[in-house]
């Protein structure tokens, strides 16, 4: 990331005073724009990863660990727990199962919602993934040590535990939390 010059920050979070009163986002301190520029890096490099090596790309990857991780969990659990859209992860299912990678049963949990699990092709195709995956993870934490690493996902861990008064804003006036 390209440093932009440093500015005054004031006791907002994220927030700083640029020319004039005109306050702008300190890019560089401002946790939501560093967490989604990440993200979006993990999940482009990631496509091409898994695109170039596996055949498909990071929606997959991150379907098929999921579903490994969580056996028996429904598509919509799965996009939930991952923040992603229902639709989106529905159909990436839909077309693992076309490839045989998955089996998608109908009815079997809380009434008519559709449970997934891998097969023994899904599982290989996996564990094939799964290396791939913790590649580019040990790269990804180069120079952390293990403490900081534990100290990361601790912080990571309660970020996503906050997320939920972070969504209750959406029905608040600007400027009003509660």
């Amino acid at each position: 990331m390209q440093k932009v010059k440093k500015r005054h920050v004031t006791q907002q979070v994220g927030a700083v005073i640029s020319s004039g009163s005109a306050m702008t986002l300190d890019i560089e301190h401002s946790l939501p724009v560093l967490l989604t520029m990440l993200a979006n890096r993990i999940t482009a490099t990631g496509t091409e990863t898994f695109k170039k090596r596996h055949g498909w790309g990071s929606a997959e990857w991150k379907a098929l660990s999921m579903v490994a991780s969580l056996p028996g969990s429904s598509g919509a659990e799965i996009a939930d727990l991952l923040g992603m859209d229902r639709g989106g992860m529905s159909r990436t299912m839909q077309a693992l199962a076309r490839k045989g990678l998955l089996v998608i049963e109908k009815g079997t949990k809380q009434g008519n919602i559709q449970t997934i699990s891998m097969t023994s092709k899904g599982e290989s195709v996996h564990a094939s993934a799964l290396v791939t995956a913790h590649e580019r993870e040990r790269l990804l934490i180069a120079g952390l040590d293990a403490e900081r690493h534990e100290q990361l996902l601790d912080a990571l861990h309660l970020l996503l535990s906050n997320m939920a008064s972070v969504a209750a804003l959406k029905g608040l006036p600007q400027g009003e939390s509660g």
